[in-house]
């Protein structure tokens, strides 16, 4: 069996066994969000486009919904400064209730 040291996010393994980098893995998302998701939106929009990063946004938000601690989600998602976990970390309003409600139980 090959091994092959790898840092962190080095490569990522298909299923047909080739090594595939972070460029290719982004440019295939890209094509397929494009056609999926990104119909009729201007390449520079910014805000409502489907990007590569909407999937660590996605995560940190889902983890901020489902109440993990903000500190738990810098950790996982290897941020240096909490600021930028906090970026993430945007509560709608049915869970800002819901956590007011738990703490007066």
């Amino acid at each position: 069996m090959l091994f092959i040291k790898l840092k962190a996010n080095d490569y990522v393994i298909s299923d047909t066994g080739n090594i595939l980098n972070k460029s290719t893995i982004q440019q295939t998302f890209k094509k397929i969000a494009d056609r999926l998701f990104n119909i009729g939106l201007a390449s520079d929009d910014r805000k409502n486009r489907v990007v590569f990063h909407s999937l660590r946004h996605t995560y940190c938000s889902l983890l901020a919904i489902n109440n993990v601690p903000i500190f738990t989600i810098q950790k996982l998602v290897n941020h240096r400064d909490i600021k930028s976990t906090l970026r993430y970390a945007k509560l709608d309003r049915t869970t800002l209730k819901k956590s007011v409600e738990d703490a007066f139980k």
